[in-house]
């Protein structure tokens, strides 16, 4: 990203922050496990994008339990295409997890990288029958924005940036969740 760019990115996500739009949680589950594919593929969802910070491991973790390739498999079993979307650092640290990790697109919550990341990792176009689950309300709930649907997933604890920690704490007061 251009250095250029950060002002406008900052503002984006500030508009975003305040937006009627980021009240919109379609779902809020306390851990990815809690996700129902039976239930997901019922309201037509088609495609799962997921987070993996605070949402499958704690933050920059990279050792994945049972529990959560468990879910991976539940959710492809009920027919549903998943994908990972995250602005991690190290995309390639999340290869093991056997799904379509999106790289090389804009970073959320930018609206153009999650209609990237919705063709490249789900190969889907309509962004009405993806979700996106996440622990972020700023930068995955702005999937909202970009058309998708979003569940709220409790972050798991670990270390996370004071920044995170700070915003997520005031996103989650503005939303109340």
């Amino acid at each position: 990203m251009r250095l250029a760019r950060l002002p406008a990115m900052g503002l984006r996500v500030l508009r975003l922050a305040l937006s009627a739009d980021s009240r919109r949680v379609w779902q809020t589950i306390d851990r990815v496990q809690d996700l129902d594919p039976q239930a997901l593929v019922a309201a037509g969802v088609r495609g799962v994008l997921l987070d993996a910070d605070a949402t499958l491991v704690p933050h920059r973790g990279r050792v994945y339990g049972p529990e959560v390739y468990a879910v991976l498999r539940g959710l492809q079993d009920a027919g549903l295409r998943v994908a990972v979307y995250s602005n991690a650092d190290d995309p390639e640290a999340l290869r093991p997890l056997g799904v379509p990790v999106v790289s090389g697109v804009p970073l959320k919550p930018q609206r153009r990288g999650f209609h990237a990341a919705i063709r490249r990792g789900l190969d889907l176009a309509d962004p009405r029958q993806v979700v996106m689950v996440g622990d972020n309300l700023i930068s995955d709930g702005a999937a909202v924005d970009a058309g998708l649907r979003f569940i709220y997933c409790r972050p798991i604890q670990g270390e996370e940036p004071w920044l995170h920690r700070t915003t997520r704490a005031w996103a989650e007061w503005w939303v109340g969740a």
